[in-house]
């Protein structure tokens, strides 16, 4: 009897969980129908944005080395703005769990890079979940902590932190990015613009821009604005990877739940027809045994 309530309590959390999950699995589902196109189409107009952008900083960099040789004088930044000339790493995260394994694949890809640099870069988190395993991979790393939502990009977060990344000469943001819907990887994306080293087979074809009005002024709206928007993208790059992430999670609690609720019930059914047969050895052997008087044994003569 105790064996069949506690299949029963154990049915009853079983289905309770079941909800919730389809719960999570619906809203992820909504979410990513709502915000994928858009991330899909911006993803391409921002990564034609940071090409765009190599190819100033390019233009800046010559600029500027041409000055150099023909004034012999103190050689400036390659950006119009003075910067610390440090590598920043930004690992995306976030705050609470059931995202699938998206945040530790983008946390291992994070560590990977931070541990190829011979002198420590700076390093930003944003998300609790991020700062938990910062913290116990690299106890006595200092960094910089920025706390966001989970459910969307909050303006004030991206101006504050493109202000405190705006001030270094590199930036390397890790997030999640969004494949397909069964497939999110660990992504890597420079946001400051840098110039990429040609392969040996390619060519440093000579491009001529016409800045209007004028180069610096260009250099530093992308350093800005152009910046703020890349790193806005990265935000939706991250939370798009992780909700489709939940989506498939979710999906494949739910079909483990179905499984284990059909298991239960057949265990259930076990318990019920043994217990049954029991009350019915039990009715049976209550009754006295009888035999009949007149009917004598006989014996041989």
């Amino acid at each position: 009897m105790m064996l069949e309530k506690n299949l029963a309590v154990e049915s009853e959390q079983l289905q309770s969980l079941e909800a919730l999950a389809e719960t999570y699995e619906i809203v992820a589902a909504t979410t990513m129908r709502r915000i994928r196109q858009s991330v899909l189409v911006n993803r391409a107009f921002h990564i034609g944005l940071n090409r765009i952008f190599s190819e100033v900083k390019k233009a800046h960099q010559k600029e500027t080395e041409l000055f150099i040789r023909q004034e012999q004088g103190t050689k400036k930044s390659v950006l119009g703005r003075k910067r610390k000339g440090k590598t920043i790493l930004v690992l995306f995260s976030a705050n609470t769990a059931l995202y699938g394994d998206i945040i530790e694949k983008t946390f291992s890809r994070f560590v990977k890079e931070l541990k190829s640099f011979r002198e420590p870069p700076e390093v930003v988190v944003i998300g609790r979940l991020g700062k938990t395993f910062f913290e116990e991979t690299f106890p006595a790393t200092p960094f910089f902590y920025f706390e966001s939502s989970d459910h969307g990009v909050l303006p004030d977060v991206i101006k504050k932190l493109a202000g405190q990344l705006s001030k270094h000469e590199k930036v390397l943001s890790f997030h999640g990015i969004f494949k397909n819907l069964l497939i999110q990887q660990a992504g890597m994306t420079n946001l400051s613009g840098e110039v990429a080293p040609l392969e040996k087979d390619q060519k440093d074809e000579a491009i001529s821009y016409l800045f209007e009005p004028s180069l610096e002024t260009i250099v530093i709206f992308f350093e800005t604005e152009i910046f703020a928007s890349l790193l806005e993208q990265a935000f939706h790059e991250s939370h798009l990877s992780r909700v489709a992430s939940r989506f498939v999670l979710m999906d494949k609690a739910t079909i483990n739940i179905e499984r284990e609720l059909v298991g239960l019930t057949f265990k259930k059914n076990i318990v019920r027809h043994r217990t049954g047969n029991r009350k019915l050895i039990n009715s049976l052997s209550g009754f006295p045994l009888w035999k009949d008087s007149s009917v004598q044994p006989s014996h041989p003569s």
